[in-house]
């Protein structure tokens, strides 16, 4: 019966091991519970939101591209415009840029800003 005993009876439960951590106390220092905002000027928040985020850029260049890729028509409410100095300055803007790249770049910018 001892014998049986000595299988049956429960070993007593030890505490278990815990790691410290070796930064916590530096994360803590550091932060000192102050919160972090980002600045709230147009350039922080453009790179914050734009350059730093690839499905923010993604959207917005896909809304750029294909509002600029919309045939442009010039019109006074009356008369349709086949020639004019906007379209003639539009269809050429610099010798960098075509129409599209110029009007992609604008439409991206508007909604940046």
């Amino acid at each position: 019966m001892a014998v049986l005993d000595l299988l049956w009876k429960q070993k007593p439960q030890s505490a278990p091991d815990q790691k410290a951590s070796a930064t916590g106390r530096v994360m803590a220092y550091h932060t000192a519970g102050r919160i972090a905002w980002s600045a709230r000027d147009t350039v922080s928040l453009t790179k914050t939101g734009f350059c730093g985020n690839p499905v923010g850029y993604r959207v917005v260049k896909l809304i750029a591209e294909a509002a600029a890729a919309v045939p442009l028509m010039l019109s006074d409410g009356q008369t349709r415009y086949n020639s004019h100095p906007i379209l003639a300055r539009l269809s050429d803007p610099n010798h960098a840029q075509t129409q599209g790249d110029f009007l992609e770049a604008l439409y991206g910018q508007l909604m940046l800003s």
